[in-house]
């Protein structure tokens, strides 16, 4: 089976998840891991994960912040661009 996902980092268009993958993503609602891969200007290689949003899908993206949390870029794009959160943006930024 394979899925659309949204990557923003290597411009994959699909993943090909095994079936216990897919249990995991749709029934546990967890997430999977991929690959380790570095990106232009990083010192070290990072674990990248898919996962899936309610909203926008499947998404591939590394843990980010203290708690090492899985955010969908898509969300993430549309909190930031949204007015009513400017405020949550300047603190957010600080």
């Amino acid at each position: 089976m394979k899925v659309q996902v949204i990557d923003e980092h290597f411009g994959l268009k699909e993943i090909h998840p095994s079936t216990k993958e897919w249990i995991i993503l749709n029934i546990f609602r967890g997430s999977v891991y991929l690959f380790n891969r570095k990106k232009q200007g990083w010192s070290g290689e990072l674990p990248f994960y898919l996962s899936k949003c309610h909203i926008h899908g499947y998404y591939i993206t590394y843990k980010q912040g203290f708690h090492e949390s899985l955010y969908c870029p898509k969300c993430t794009e549309d909190f930031f661009a949204n007015e009513q959160n400017v405020g949550k943006k300047l603190a957010l930024q600080r």
